[in-house]
């Protein structure tokens, strides 16, 4: 007897866990069902407030309307920004970024990506978007059941274009690079054009012998340069010096071409001129 009765109680106590969790469901629903009447009748709201500042804004309607400033005095309103602030409770920038939203949306679209939860930036990211796309997340907007299923499109399409306008930018800040390096050397040629004018101009009136000291230095200077750009070649020679202990034969005979396409152009240019091209470095050679 005392055992069923045990069991009795048992079992009237779990009917009465039971039932208060199901009391704490029912409030929770009770609660989310709220929320969702709340979120609903925002959207509404915040609908008929733009169409409300769409309507006042082109008829200039709320010059004709009193209300009641922050001192508590019933008065017309100076302008529709203030109206705003004291009869819609928003400002007038607000609104007015809102009210684009709604033009480009139309009235359904709208009240459904309020109620959906659309934010700020989605919709900052959506005006920027071109017409097609735009038409493409309208269709998606229609159809979807939450914020995020078009937010990820908005910004997916938002972000291709940053990718691409990106690009541009690269490739316009490229082309004008390259436009300024070719202006640079147009600029070098011409001052270098500039000086040869000068020095003629400056040795058709020197004397003779004066005139032979000017040939000589611009050689000189002329030699120091050749010899000076002639060291890079010993960059290459070097590093095939120091990787090979033996160099084979095809890259040795490579080396060797190089310098001979040197001592080539320098014979051509003794003949064109008849000037003999002393080579001592074979005695020099010879004596070491």
């Amino acid at each position: 007897m005392d055992q069923a009765l045990t069991v009795i109680a048992q079992e009237a106590s779990a009917i009465e866990v039971l039932q208060q969790r199901q009391v704490a469901a029912l409030d929770v629903g009770h609660d989310i069902g709220v929320i969702k009447t709340a979120d609903f009748f925002s959207a509404v709201a915040d609908k008929i407030r733009v169409e409300t500042f769409l309507r006042l804004k082109e008829g200039k309607k709320y010059k004709d309307l009193l209300v009641k400033d922050a001192g508590g005095n019933v008065r017309a309103c100076g302008d529709l920004s203030e109206f705003c602030e004291l009869a819609l409770g928003a400002s007038y920038t607000k609104l007015a970024e809102e009210a684009q939203n709604y033009q480009l949306l139309g009235k359904g679209l709208f009240e459904r990506a309020e109620q959906i939860g659309l934010k700020r930036e989605d919709y900052r990211a959506l005006r920027a978007l071109p017409d097609d796309e735009q038409k493409l997340v309208q269709l998606t907007l229609a159809e979807a059941g939450d914020r995020e299923s078009v937010a990820d499109l908005i910004h997916e399409l938002a972000d291709r274009h940053a990718q691409e306008r990106a690009a541009l930018r690269k490739d316009l800040e490229d082309a004008q690079a390259d436009l300024k390096a070719k202006d640079k050397v147009l600029a070098d040629k011409s001052e270098q054009l500039d000086a040869a004018r000068a020095k003629i101009e400056r040795r058709a009136v020197m004397p003779e012998a004066e005139r032979e000291k000017d040939f000589e230095q611009s050689l000189n200077d002329t030699t120091l340069e050749v010899i000076g750009a002639m060291q890079k070649l010993r960059g290459p020679l070097a590093a095939v010096s120091e990787e090979f202990a033996d160099v084979p034969e095809g890259l040795l005979a490579a080396c060797g071409g190089a310098l001979s396409r040197v001592l080539a152009e320098l014979e051509i240019i003794a003949r064109t001129y008849g000037l003999a091209l002393a080579l001592p470095f074979d005695d020099d050679l010879g004596g070491a």
